[in-house]
């Protein structure tokens, strides 16, 4: 046996070596194929670009000479697109250049030669358009750079037929070693069988010796057996200090003799157990169980297999317990008794139970995994695997994996993960980890696989513990931040802007070219906060510090400042700057992102319309004072025209009631008492129309008294909603009644509109109210005579908020006004 086995862990490492040879073999073929495909993608690469770039320099010498030659500017576009070409080119000339050390000066050369060409037609282009003709000679650069092209075609061409050719020469060496080796690994193989089928002969000649020897060995120790019974008490003391219990029992199965552990582990006093049987202290349960043992063992071959079963305890408890019965025989091989080894295996049941319930435990936690779990023996075997493993490969494989199977009989061929040869390694200490894209539908995109070893507690490499996680969001999370990353490099690039990074942690800063600009430094020199500050003007410098730590402290606010800065040539000007402050994970400061933007000549401008406001703001003025003038005269003629009338006919009446006392008379009386009825509702409406509402008035309240006089005295139907949450001033409040009171005035007086709609309401941060009408509308285009649209505007605007007029002859008016609260 031992030299069986010798022999086949000779053979076992003999076909490892010969494995490892085949595959740091194929692994260098691979390797030197690796770098010769290299040069192969380079070499095409560049005869890729080389061919169209002589057709791009060809076809823009022929447009470009039509175009100076002609003028016709249809030719233009045509002239752009293809120095658009050329431009791509010579970058990817400098490209080529970059990736090809041996032909970088040539690759240059060329890129200089386009260069050129773009500048010499810039030149000619410019001519054209100041004198009217351009002249370009383009030719001689053209065949300068075939030239050069064509060399690097053939040096390119020569490159490639070498590379393919030592590709091939390495395949037919790696194959015709790998024949080679495989021959000389089946002749390994066997001679190694030979001698294994030796061994084995070998082995069945020892056992029948040795079942000889036993039958002779077995005589003996019956010979013996007497001898060693008489020795009984002289190993008494053996059986009464040993930690496991002994027990024996007559053929009735009557205990006889025993030691203090069997006394201890039941609970009984020493003449308490002479007075009972096995079974007295054996539930029922097992009788059955040890009569079978009793007869097709014990009896049969003098000894029992290891079983379990239970004792009762003196206190009546039930515990598990582990023996082995033994027949003992007199001198004529008559059964006399039988003896055991008594275990308590109580706490090894209690383990098992706690281990079974963290298996279980185990499992529930495996299978609410959502990633792909399962667990490989040295034989690549599965030992243990969780349902979502067991879904997906059966989707990945089309075949059904469970604990027993071996994984490398699942895998289909073709598959593109490298499963064997990540085995190989993963059982050889090393972990594997990689990312895998699956292109069959109901599987993750993109997984991330990891092979860890598993080593028993010796360091012994044991199995393999495979997972794969769905990494898809976080690929997309990435592809994301590098198209943004893309975005931002362009745009910090195009912008007019500057745009800055400042790491707060180590007081430094980047920033695009315009931000260097503006600071008078070169791009990579070090930049500092304190540098910022020292160019903020001083009145601005105070209230831009309490903004940046007011905005620190309240976390995630966007910081936007307007200021002054000190430019390298010693002026001021206005600058706009919009800034973001990032925080780690403890919600400390790391980095702050923003844009400085110019904003001198808006400034200026700004300044400018402000003055024209204000004069503008004078001419209102003075209409709102003539309007006021012009009230005045409309109530005095109301007093007069409609009040005062009423009041004189009042007076005829009264005289002529009090010349009578007659019938008559009580009813001039009476139309006397209605017409003053009708000069207090005159006055009241006139006084209503014109008085500020109170202060501390509900807006609310307000607009709908005037909808309640509206509906009392016309017949226009009105609809009013309020859903204002905020409060807002009494100023306000006011400005935003005399406005609606001047709309709904202005749709009596002009609209023959049926129905008016009143909206208040708010939109984020923002007051906003709605009055619309179905009357006949007006072209917002055309002068107004009137002030009362713009002493609406001025209301709003004095707000800092906005009023739109939307309306068109028959579309009816609608007017909207939105105001920051």
């Amino acid at each position: 046996m031992v030299y069986s086995l010798r022999n086949l862990l000779i053979s076992f490492a003999i076909v490892i070596l010969v494995v490892l040879l085949i595959v740091l073999r194929t692994f260098s073929a691979l390797r030197s194929q690796e770098k010769e495909q290299e040069k192969i993608t380079q070499c095409r690469e560049a005869l890729q670009k080389l061919g169209p770039a002589i057709f791009n320099m060809q076809e823009f010498e022929s447009v470009a000479t039509k175009y100076f030659n002609t003028g016709d500017s249809a030719l233009l576009d045509h002239y752009h697109e293809v120095e658009g070409k050329l431009k791509n080119d010579s970058a990817g000339m400098t490209l080529l250049a970059a990736n090809n050390r041996e032909s970088s000066l040539s690759y240059k050369e060329l890129a200089d030669i386009i260069h050129r060409m773009i500048t010499l037609s810039a030149a000619g282009k410019q001519a054209k358009t100041e004198q009217g003709e351009g002249v370009v000679a383009l030719g001689p650069l053209i065949e300068q750079f075939k030239n050069i092209a064509t060399k690097l075609e053939d040096e390119n061409r020569a490159v490639l037929n070498s590379s393919y050719s030592h590709s091939i020469r390495l395949t037919r060496e790696t194959f015709s070693f790998v024949r080679i080796i495989s021959g000389l690994l089946v002749v390994i193989l066997v001679i190694s069988f030979y001698f294994i089928y030796h061994d084995i002969k070998t082995r069945k000649r020892t056992e029948e010796q040795l079942k000889q020897f036993n039958t002779e060995l077995e005589k003996q120790v019956t010979e013996k057996a007497s001898v060693i019974r008489k020795n009984e008490e002289r190993y008494r003391s053996l059986f009464d200090s040993m930690s496991d219990a002994y027990a024996k029992c007559d053929m009735e199965g009557k205990i006889i003799e025993f030691n203090s552990a069997f006394m201890h582990m039941l609970g009984y006093a020493e003449e308490e157990i002479y007075k009972l049987s096995y079974k007295d202290i054996t539930p029922v349960k097992w009788y059955e169980m040890e009569d079978e043992i009793l007869l097709k063992q014990i009896l049969v071959r003098g000894f029992s297999d290891v079983y379990e079963k239970e004792y009762w305890h003196k206190n009546g408890r039930i515990f598990p317990v582990e023996l082995r019965g033994f027949l003992l025989k007199d001198d004529s091989g008559i059964p006399v008794a039988i003896w055991a080894i008594v275990r308590d295996i109580s706490s090894r049941k209690e383990a098992e139970k706690k281990l079974a319930e963290s298996e279980k435990n185990l499992r529930y936690v495996m299978d609410s995994m959502s990633d792909n779990f399962y667990v490989l023996d040295k034989n690549c075997r599965v030992t243990l695997i969780n349902e979502v493993a067991q879904k997906n490969l059966l989707k990945a494989w089309g075949k059904e994996v469970t604990v027993g199977t071996n994984i490398l009989d699942m895998i289909p061929g073709g598959e593109g993960e490298p499963i064997r040869v990540s085995l190989d390694k993963v059982f050889a200490g090393e972990k594997i980890e990689y990312e895998l894209f699956n292109v069959k539908e109901g599987l993750p995109p993109w997984v991330s696989v990891t092979y860890t070893p598993v080593s028993d507690e010796t360091g012994t490499i044991i199995g393999a513990c495979i997972s794969a996680k769905d990494i898809t969001e976080r690929k997309k999370a990435e592809q994301e931040i590098l198209k943004a990353n893309e975005r931002f490099g362009l745009i910090s690039r195009a912008t007019h802007d500057a745009i800055w990074d400042w790491d707060m942690i180590n007081n430094r800063n980047w920033g695009n070219s315009i931000f260097y600009e503006y600071y008078g430094i070169k791009p990579g020199e070090t930049w500092k906060y304190e540098n910022f500050l020292s160019r903020v003007h001083p009145d601005d410098k105070r209230r831009i510090e309490e903004r940046m730590q007011a905005a620190i402290e309240k976390k995630g606010e966007v910081v936007i400042e307007e200021f002054r800065f000190r430019m390298p040539q010693g002026h001021y000007r206005h600058f706009f700057d919009r800034a973001y402050i990032i925080y780690d994970k403890d919600n400390k400061p790391v980095r702050m992102l923003g844009s400085m933007m110019d904003v001198t000549e808006k400034y200026l401008l700004e300044q400018e319309i402000l003055k024209q406001k204000i004069q503008e703001q004078k001419i209102v003025t003075r209409a709102v004072i003539n309007a006021e003038e012009s009230e005045r005269n409309k109530i005095g003629r109301e007093l007069h025209d409609n009040v005062n009338q009423i009041l004189a006919s009042i007076k005829l009446f009264l005289r002529m009631a009090t010349e009578r006392d007659t019938p008559s008379g009580h009813e001039l009386l009476t139309r006397a008492v209605k017409l003053v009825d009708n000069a207090i509702d005159e006055i009241r409406s006139l006084s209503q129309s014109q008085v500020t509402p109170a202060k501390k008035v509900d807006l609310k309240e307000m607009i709908q008294a005037l909808v309640d006089r509206l509906d009392d005295s016309t017949s226009i139907k009105t609809v009013f909603t309020f859903e204002n949450d905020k409060e807002i001033d009494d100023d306000l409040k006011l400005n935003i009644y005399r406005i609606v009171q001047e709309q709904i005035n202005n749709v009596l007086k002009y609209a023959e509109a049926n129905t008016i709609t009143i909206r208040v309401y708010t939109d984020n941060n923002f007051f906003c109210v709605s009055v619309a009408d179905d009357g006949k509308g007006f072209d917002t285009g055309a002068k107004r005579k009137g002030i009362g649209i713009s002493n609406m505007i001025n209301r709003v605007e004095s707000f800092n908020g906005e009023l739109n007029i939307i309306s068109s002859p028959g579309n009816g008016c609608t007017i909207e006004i939105r105001i920051p609260c």
